[in-house]
């Protein structure tokens, strides 16, 4: 069989290329370049369908789906190009970090990010943004984000509203602990852009909304009103057990999720109280809360208008008040702990109990706080501690953590920073600050594997999730109190 010339490996590799097959065309494009490695053409090409192969894979990674044989071609592509065109476009490594995230290949994602601290120059801004996907899929290399830190330094001085270089060097502070270093040093930063820079950038909010020094706590975390100040509160009239269940939501997850929902947690935990906190509801949800309580005196319940909140910016921004939805347990916790004097166990509203929770919350007991986690690494401030699951105690110094998360949250809000992640940021900021104070809670990161073992929160759209959980509901029987399906 005749070999292939320089022409041959061209013609074929175009043609698959062509045909949108650039994991193909990329392998087949290799093989000519490793057999005519002095023919300026065939490197011409490679080069050209590297970047074309990169490029579909950064588009099929905002989709998370990469096929395995692109990635593994880019993987090779980038070993080739790196022993023999050091010269590589950091496009391609880019793209090989992401196509191996995207397939749960931890292992070949580290390896495209430390060739591309090797081979490409400093200050080149594709290797700060790989290193951001290795953090985004909870992939943590120390000695890449030192490296980050470096090439920001050199961007800086290229950009002083670089994204990525702040990005970088605040979070190698918060990965060598230096908490209060990295909050000053924010604060430098960020007002080098206006803030609506700031609210469209994602890597520059989550970093507005960091802050642990001892003066911002003082004079705005402990001295903020008291949030929901027209909280209507009705107790359940009866809380056995070690804790009381808590789930808050808004008026639509009450009908998404909740109204049906709540009877089954009920159900499903007969040794524990059950109480819906609910945002913004309509008449009809509150008939619906009324008459629960009613039949069930385990079931409590709380609501609050957002509008009549006085931490609410008083221009009522749409765009946010997702944020305020999610933090209203967080407001309310204070009260809650001290209504019921005891301890609190927080879940998601569009989550299902597989098992009675109660034997679990008994050995947690000795816990101040604790948070389900399920990677116990140091992804971001604004995700190493989730909302997920939680448990509060009922103890002085996890009912002053709550006040103080309270607090934070409401600061941020009246300052008009009501961005996502708030409530994550807010149990972060509020441990290390109590931390550095000598009160800090007993807390645990709890593995969050054994908690799914009996709360579930399943994948998809909330109406996807809806409708899962209302199948399991329907087909274990119990979608009503007391087991009577």
């Amino acid at each position: 069989m005749k070999a292939l010339d320089a022409a041959d490996w061209m013609a074929v590799s175009v043609a698959q290329a062509t045909l949108g097959a650039w994991g193909e065309a990329l392998h087949l494009i290799m093989q000519g370049t490793l057999a005519y490695p002095d023919v300026p053409e065939v490197r011409d090409l490679f080069e050209r369908i590297i970047v074309g192969a990169a490029r579909e894979a950064g588009r099929l990674y905002d989709r998370r789906e990469v096929p395995r044989s692109l990635a593994q071609a880019l993987y090779q592509a980038i070993q080739v190009s790196h022993a023999r065109f050091p010269e590589e476009s950091g496009l391609t490594y880019l793209a090989g970090v992401a196509a191996h995230v995207c397939l749960k290949d931890e292992e070949a994602a580290l390896a495209c990010a430390r060739l591309a601290q090797r081979c490409l120059p400093k200050g080149d801004a594709s290797f700060l943004v790989l290193v951001m996907i290795l953090l985004d899929h909870a992939i943590v290399d120390r000695p890449l984000i030192r490296e980050a830190a470096r090439y920001a330094l050199v961007l800086w001085r290229r950009n002083p509203q670089d994204i990525g270089a702040v990005y970088s060097v605040l979070f190698e502070l918060y990965t060598r602990g230096r908490l209060v270093e990295a909050s000053r040093l924010a604060r430098r930063l960020l007002a080098r852009f206006d803030q609506a820079t700031v609210a469209d950038a994602p890597s520059l909010k989550f970093w507005d909304l960091f802050e642990v020094r001892d003066s911002f706590f003082r004079a705005q975390v402990l001295t903020q009103p008291r949030p929901l100040a027209d909280v209507r509160l009705e107790k359940a009239t009866h809380a056995p057990g070690p804790a009381v269940l808590l789930v808050s939501c808004d008026g639509g997850y009450w009908r998404l999720f909740t109204k049906w929902g709540a009877p089954h947690i009920l159900a499903r935990a007969p040794g524990l109280a059950v109480h819906v906190h609910l945002v913004d509801p309509e008449p009809a949800d509150l008939a619906d809360l009324e008459a629960l309580r009613a039949r069930e005196p385990r079931f409590g319940f709380s609501v609050n208008q957002r509008a009549t909140d006085p931490i609410w910016p008083a221009d009522d921004p749409a765009a946010y008040r997702k944020t305020y939805y999610a933090c209203a347990r967080f407001l309310a916790l204070p009260r809650l702990i001290a209504a019921y004097d005891k301890p609190i166990l927080l879940l998601d509203a569009d989550g299902i109990l597989r098992a009675d929770p109660e034997p679990i919350v008994a050995d947690w007991q000795a816990r101040d706080v604790g948070f389900a986690v399920r990677h116990g690494k140091a992804i971001g401030p604004f995700r190493e501690f989730t909302c997920s699951t939680l448990y509060l105690n009922d103890r002085a110094s996890a009912r002053f953590y709550a006040e103080v998360v309270a607090g934070y949250i409401a600061a941020f809000m009246a300052n008009g920073k009501p961005y996502w992640t708030l409530d994550q940021v807010a149990l972060y900021c509020a441990y290390h600050w109590m931390k550095g104070q000598g009160v800090a809670p007993r807390l645990e990161l709890l593995d969050g594997c054994g908690v799914d073992e009996w709360f579930l929160s399943p994948d998809g759209s909330a109406e996807e999730k809806s409708a899962k959980i209302k199948a399991m509901i329907a087909a274990e029987g119990l979608d009503g109190v007391g087991g009577q399906p």
